[in-house]
């Protein structure tokens, strides 16, 4: 039988593999990709604090903080005194790095947005720190699922959500017109920055729409029935995960009830489509014109579901209608 803490752990967990690499023969990183800084570079371990779950590395002009607790991949975060703060993601040992740097790739091909963060450094296979590779990027803030902590909740006011909505959006939009496809929208792929602009991040399953590897590739509570399926990958399945992500952080419950006839799919729990948890009249109402415009994305039928476009109009509105201006949005 499983408790309602392994059901939600399920839930949220990406259900993970890059797609598939053309020249499988080779597991370094290009050399040519690695910043002649950081080529001869070693780190090292400049403070073990008390608490034996936190490292503290010195690398190179950066000083970064790892703590296990913090995610299922390896994620660091930058505490020294640099110019730029960063944030930098590795894959543990024994993951393909070419799939570290495949994200690196594509994030320099999208190129530069205000809602997109941006890559910096690629390095190779880091023993010290326990990764594959290491991307070093723009720092990024705090995930928006900090909004359903009890202990530390992120404090944002409902039109500062919606804010953060339409960017997402906006930066979605942006990946599609370059060609891409996301793959992994949720809250703890979406940060807020200490600038207050909201940026899109992790695009480790990002692929192109006639990319047929990996398609069961995506976290199951944010996962269209057609993504589920492994159904060729659409712009339609990108929305789809941003209607449920931005309906996740207006009410603060989960968009489906997982514990009421899970379906499986690969061994991965999926939620029950038919059955959205919040009441669509109340929440069209409160967040209007919005809400209604979000509650379009259960419907069966993706041909009735918004356009980014839609979503991002509607979003503008409500702000307007609270009175709200952000400068990410114009």
């Amino acid at each position: 039988m499983i408790n309602m803490g392994e059901l939600t752990d399920i839930a949220n967990r990406t259900t993970w593999g890059c797609p598939e690499l053309e020249d499988s023969s080779s597991s370094t990183i290009e050399s040519q990709l690695i910043d002649p800084e950081f080529r001869d570079v070693r780190p090292k371990v400049v403070e073990q604090p008390k608490d034996s779950n936190r490292k503290v590395y010195e690398l190179g002009k950066y000083t970064l903080l790892f703590d296990k607790r913090a995610s299922h991949n390896r994620h660091f975060t930058d505490i020294g005194k640099t110019d730029r703060k960063v944030y930098a993601k590795g894959l543990p040992i024994g993951v393909n790095p070419k799939c570290l740097e495949r994200e690196f790739k594509i994030m320099n091909e999208l190129g530069d947005h205000p809602n997109l963060y941006q890559p910096l450094h690629i390095l190779p296979e880091l023993p010290e720190m326990g990764v594959s590779a290491l991307m070093i990027m723009s720092h990024m803030g705090d995930a928006l699922n900090q909004l359903f902590n009890p202990s530390y909740p992120l404090p944002m006011l409902d039109v500062e959500i919606v804010a953060s909505i339409v960017q997402t959006a906006q930066a979605l939009q942006y990946v599609h017109e370059q060609g891409f496809l996301h793959r992994d929208i949720k809250p703890s792929n979406i940060f807020l920055g200490e600038d207050n602009f909201t940026r899109l991040a992790d695009f480790g399953l990002c692929m192109k729409p006639d990319d047929v590897h990996y398609l069961f590739t995506g976290t199951p509570m944010y996962m269209s029935r057609q993504q589920a399926r492994g159904d060729g990958p659409s712009t339609e399945q990108d929305i789809w995960s941003l209607g449920n992500t931005a309906i996740h952080m207006l009410t603060k419950e989960y968009p489906f009830d997982m514990t009421k006839h899970p379906k499986i799919a690969q061994n991965t729990l999926l939620p029950n489509y038919e059955s959205p948890n919040h009441n669509q009249n109340i929440f069209a109402a409160k967040f209007f014109p919005l809400g209604g415009v979000l509650n379009q994305v259960n419907k069966r039928d993706p041909r009735t579901w918004p356009t980014l476009s839609l979503i991002i109009q509607a979003g503008k509105q409500y702000m307007s209608l609270q009175g709200y201006e952000h400068p990410a949005i114009s």
